[in-house]
C-alpha cells in the first residue's frame, strides 16, 4: 500500500533549511539578477513565499514557513496554490529525485502520512 499525504501540514508550516533567512535573501538577489543564466534551484524560486519562523538548536536548521498554506475547517492543511506549487513541493518526500531520509521513512516528520512508521523523529 503506498502512502500518502495526510495534509498535516508540518512540512509547510515546518520547513526546514540549513540557510539562514540572510543567506537566502542574499542568494536570491543574486540569482534574481543573473544575465540570462540557466542557474535554477526551488529554494530561490521559493524565497517570496517563506516567512521566517526561528532557528531550531534541536535539528540545526532555520525554520520557515510557507505563506501559502492555510488549514480548511477541519484543521486539514491545503495549499493555496496547488495547481502551481513548484517541483520540491510537489515531489515531496523527495527533492531532486534524492530520498529525503531513510528506507520505510522518506520523510523526517513525525505523523507524516509518507512514513510507515509514524513516529519517526521521536525521542
Amino acid at each position: 500500500m503506498k502512502n500518502l499525504c495526510e495534509k498535516c501540514g508540518k512540512c509547510c508550516e515546518y520547513l526546514m533549511l540549513k540557510l539562514s533567512p540572510q543567506t537566502l535573501k542574499k542568494e536570491y538577489i543574486r540569482w534574481d539578477t543573473r544575465d540570462g543564466g540557466n542557474y535554477t534551484s526551488d529554494i530561490y524560486l521559493i524565497y517570496p513565499m517563506l516567512k521566517y519562523k526561528f532557528f531550531d538548536k534541536k535539528v540545526k536548521s532555520h525554520i520557515y514557513q510557507c505563506i501559502h498554506f492555510k488549514r480548511d475547517k477541519n484543521g486539514k492543511g491545503k495549499c493555496v496554490i496547488h495547481d502551481i506549487r513548484p517541483s520540491m513541493c510537489s515531489n515531496f518526500p523527495s527533492y531532486n529525485k534524492i530520498s529525503m531520509c531513510l528506507d520505510r521513512n522518506p520523510s523526517q516528520y513525525i505523523g507524516c502520512g509518507y512514513n510507515i512508521d509514524k513516529t519517526i523523529g521521536e525521542k
